[in-house]
């Protein structure tokens, strides 16, 4: 009696082991993946830290208790935090952190015969390997997601969809679409009018891409989704020559706080639409006011860029040339900054030239 109390305490402490170890890797995950939310534009070295040790206690579960319930688990997990590791990578591309979450997720269809985690897998792996640019590998796995659960077949095709997007297929996913209606939660329901639409612009329809966009902010109202429905449709409706709808539905956008990031990314293409409908004065303000809320990325090189050309056309040349020179002095190699030093050197070889004209 007493050594079979021995034994299943044993098997006990054994069991609250290997959970204890599972748990707080997931709680880890959990706690990086809220910090993504709340903060989309700073990876942090903190998330940094909680995703290795979601990673590594992932991997302890895998390595020292592999026949453990926690197994399939653990080995999703991984696939998820390395994942989100990649996708947050502060340093380099994100390549080898996407390829390692490939194969946890194809070892979870390995492991497993609950069709759930494989189906969870399976989603993983394509977000994955679409963000390795491998559409073909990601159309085939995304393809094997059942139907057993009705949300997550509806993620599969939408993502197959996207899939099909970006590999240069529209006829295709407009076919994979056409099989779909609206469901599941609002986000969902919104993602489907918002992938409807870039399918609509990529098959030539722009202004009823911007049309279906706008239907997914009816659903979402605020928060990421609404953010991407209404930029993708300012896009749309620019692309379909028609930059004040655009300019009106990101003036919708700026009437919420957002992070600099996005705004500045809002006022680009307020500046675009803007300089496109003819209001040159709200165009230059909206490029400036883009500049200064981002010092580092493309988007605020591009913002100087197109500010710098468009005072150049109504004749302000000494305006322009310090906004090119502002352009091509940030950090970085955008395109925009050699475009910048160019131009610029362009641009005083004319004013000088033209100065040189008049005094003669």
């Amino acid at each position: 009696m007493f050594k079979v109390s021995i034994l299943s305490c044993v098997l006990l402490l054994g069991g609250c082991a290997y959970y204890n170890t599972f748990y707080n890797a997931r709680s880890s995950y959990e706690e990086a993946l809220d910090y993504a939310r709340e903060h989309p534009d700073d990876p942090s070295q903190y998330e940094e830290d909680l995703l290795e040790k979601a990673i590594s206690g992932a991997g302890k579960v895998l390595t020292r208790y592999p026949g453990s319930r926690w197994a399939d688990d653990a080995q999703l997990l991984l696939g998820n935090a390395l994942l989100l590791r990649g996708q947050r990578s502060v340093a380099g591309s994100g390549t080898s952190y996407f390829q390692e979450a490939m194969m946890s997720f194809a070892s979870v269809a390995v492991m497993t015969d609950d069709p759930s985690f494989v189906d969870m897998a399976r989603l993983g792996q394509g977000r994955a390997a679409m963000e390795l640019g491998r559409y073909n590998d990601a159309v085939a796995v995304l393809d094997e997601v059942s139907s057993h659960n009705s949300s997550r077949y509806m993620l599969s095709r939408l993502l197959l969809c996207e899939a099909f997007l970006e590999s240069g297929n529209p006829e295709l996913a407009a076919a994979v679409f056409d099989t779909l209606t609206p469901g599941g939660g609002d986000s969902l329901r919104a993602e489907y009018y918002i992938t409807g639409g870039e399918i609509f612009s990529a098959l030539g329809m722009p202004d009823s891409g911007a049309v279906m966009c706008l239907q997914a902010t009816a659903i979402e109202d605020r928060g990421e989704v609404y953010y991407r429905a209404l930029v993708k449709a300012a896009e749309f409706f620019i692309e379909a020559g028609l930059p004040e709808k655009a300019s009106d539905e990101l003036d919708r956008l700026l009437l919420g706080y957002r992070s600099d990031r996005e705004m500045a990314d809002i006022f680009l293409l307020k500046g675009r639409a803007d300089e496109l409908a003819g209001m040159t004065d709200r165009a230059l303000t909206a490029y400036l006011d883009a500049a200064e809320l981002d010092s580092y990325r493309e988007t605020g090189a591009e913002a100087l860029f197109r500010r710098a050309s468009l005072l150049e056309r109504e004749d302000r040349y000494d305006d322009a040339l310090s906004a090119l020179g502002d352009c091509a002095e940030r950090p970085g190699d955008f395109m925009w900054l050699r475009l910048a030093k160019d131009r610029q050197r362009d641009l005083n070889l004319y004013t000088v030239y033209s100065d040189s004209a008049r005094t003669a």
